[in-house]
């Protein structure tokens, strides 16, 4: 998997980038990453120069996974509350697929069963 990190406004630091990598390494547990052709694009920003209260940094993931698109998008007073809440939307977003995915194997599976059983 390739990762983009994109920072504007503030100076891309190598802890921060590491910090990336060890929060979206923990995505891999949800699915397959390692797969050629899944891809993230992270953009760092700190949205406000003249102040220091509130909301002032966002963190950004676009994520491709096996041709799904997922997207999430976060407000933090530090870079690293933003990347764990965005890494956070983009876990349940994940959970929230593969759920799906189970759920409609699931209902295939009983149907089955209760054709089995009229024979």
């Amino acid at each position: 998997m390739s990762i983009n990190i994109r920072a504007k406004g503030i100076e891309l630091t190598e802890s921060t980038r590491d910090y990336v990598t060890v929060r979206l390494a923990s995505l891999d547990k949800f699915c397959d990453l390692t797969i050629e052709g899944n891809n993230a694009d992270i953009e760092l920003e700190q949205t406000t120069q003249h102040h220091a209260k509130g909301d002032i940094f966002r963190a950004e993931v676009n994520l491709f996974v096996s041709g799904k698109q997922y997207f999430a998008d976060a407000r933090g007073q530090s870079i690293e509350s933003a990347i764990d809440e965005v890494k956070d939307e983009i876990i349940c977003q994940l959970k929230r697929e593969k759920e799906k995915t189970r759920t409609f194997f699931d209902r295939g599976s009983n149907a089955l069963k209760k054709m089995l059983k009229r024979i």
